[in-house]
């Protein structure tokens, strides 16, 4: 299992069409760690590129809502999807 922890606070536009959702004007800092539990053992397996995270305006990504849950997947190459669920 590996889980990632974002950090820090962004703003910026939104909006979705359908099945896409496209940000613009965003602005602020982002940072991420991730840890994975491998045999009941923590190892941090945070990567530089997740300790400060580029925050992209006129990004477009895929999305899909059930329930509490989120997905997106950003529209370029080898994009990674990414799935969200509502806390608290």
């Amino acid at each position: 299992v590996i889980t990632i922890t974002f950090n820090g606070t962004t703003t910026g536009r939104y909006s979705v069409s359908g099945q896409s959702m496209s940000f613009s004007d965003v602005a602020g800092v982002l940072s991420a760690s991730a840890v994975a539990t491998v045999a009941g053992q923590t190892i941090d397996v945070t990567t530089p590129q997740l300790a400060s995270l580029p925050i992209a305006s006129g990004a477009t990504s895929t999305v899909q809502c059930a329930g509490d849950a989120m997905s997106l997947t950003p529209t370029v190459p080898n994009a990674m999807t990414m799935h969200f669920t509502r806390a608290g």
